[in-house]
């Protein structure tokens, strides 16, 4: 009886040791969208297929992240194609200005040389007046310098190395009486 009962302990013993063991994995062939009683090569098919849409996702992904990159690079080259044009058109528009700006001084300057010389202003006083031309307009610093009166010096009488007061007078009196009747007076 005895030996009955060692051979019966070794039996559940072989048993055990060749049962394979079967883990039923019904939830895991739920979530992979498969029927409970699915076997191994099933759930290893579908576990396949996960993998080759996750590895044909993150092919998508680096595609699209280098396109991306791509993108950005153009976009850093416009946007310094962009500032070079802005600078080139802000130096366009300085120079512009500049020789605007030189050719109001110079316009001013010719009108107000012809003033001098005319004797309405005096020359040390041409730069003001060509600040005030550019500040009120050309017509009305002309407008005021001609209603400016004529500052010329008289004529220098020549009347040799020796003159007296009485030989001035008379060439005074002389040229007053030419001027009469020049102007009919």
């Amino acid at each position: 009886m005895m030996l009955r009962q060692c051979g019966m302990n070794g039996n559940k013993i072989l048993n055990s040791l060749l049962k394979t063991n079967t883990i039923k994995m019904t939830k895991v062939a739920n979530k992979l969208g498969l029927q409970a009683e699915a076997n191994e090569d099933a759930i290893l098919s579908a576990i396949s297929s996960i993998e080759n849409k996750k590895a044909e996702a993150d092919d998508k992904l680096k595609k699209m992240e280098d396109k991306i990159k791509a993108m950005e690079d153009e976009m850093e080259d416009y946007k310094a194609k962009y500032a070079e044009a802005k600078k080139k058109a802000e130096d366009a528009d300085e120079a512009k200005k500049k020789a605007e700006d030189e050719a109001e001084d110079s316009k001013a300057k010719n009108m107000l040389e012809g003033f001098v010389k005319q004797g309405r202003i005096k020359s040390d006083s041409v730069n003001e007046w060509v600040a005030t031309a550019k500040a009120i307009g050309f017509e009305k610093a002309k407008n005021m310098i001609e209603a400016l009166p004529v500052h010329k010096t008289a004529a220098k009488i020549e009347v040799g190395d020796v003159a007296n007061e009485a030989t001035l007078t008379n060439v005074i009196a002389g040229a007053m009486a030419d001027l009469r009747i020049k102007n009919k007076i």
